[in-house]
């Protein structure tokens, strides 16, 4: 109801569960059918299991990747991010809560499939986008806002405050989620000013 009222503007995400193999992946059809192409976030710790390379998972990621959606992640270990990206190299994985530290930046510089949302930090982390930017470029990291577990105007604040350039601020505000999510980009009435 939400995406009839707002249009390309709302882009509803859907959970799955390594425990429900063949229901999410029944899941993943009805979402689909209905032009949903986001999964997650998923964050495993409160959903009763650990780990995004298991059977279970790695079963609904390839059936996720074959009917292109992309999945939203919450971090885990290193070695499971980068098993997942491995294994299913065609999957679109979106790892939240990005801080910039050398192996989250190296996971990207090795998986072209890994984008990173930055959010939940706000001023913890300033100067961590240009830093970020700086060494993996601007196209695989998007603005997240946690919300409700976090307000979205601190990192928002925190990224026009970082000395980004117009083109860095388009690209992280709507620019690379449009990409990713096969979103047109509209009448021009969602940009990042304002």
């Amino acid at each position: 109801e939400c995406q009839q009222i707002l249009g390309a503007f709302y882009t509803p995400g859907i959970h799955v569960h390594p425990a429900f193999v063949q229901m999410s992946c029944e899941e993943i059809d009805r979402a689909r059918e209905r032009n949903v192409r986001l999964i997650g976030e998923l964050v495993p710790y409160m959903m009763g299991w650990r780990s995004y390379s298991t059977r279970g998972m790695l079963e609904i990621f390839e059936y996720a990747a074959e009917k292109d959606m992309v999945v939203s992640l919450h971090p885990t270990t290193m070695a499971d991010m980068d098993a997942l990206a491995t294994f299913l190299p065609h999957l679109q994985i979106v790892y939240a809560h990005l801080t910039g530290t050398d192996e989250e930046l190296e996971l990207m510089r090795k998986h072209d499939n890994v984008f990173y949302d930055y959010s939940a930090h706000g001023k913890d982390f300033e100067g961590m986008l240009r830093h970020s930017i700086d060494r993996v470029g601007k196209d695989r990291i998007l603005y997240g806002t946690d919300f409700p577990g976090a307000n979205p105007v601190s990192d928002k604040a925190v990224a026009l405050a970082s000395g980004l350039t117009s083109s860095e601020l388009e690209a992280l505000f709507h620019l690379n989620a449009r990409r990713l999510l096969g979103v047109a980009n509209g009448d021009g009435n969602n940009k990042w000013i304002g």
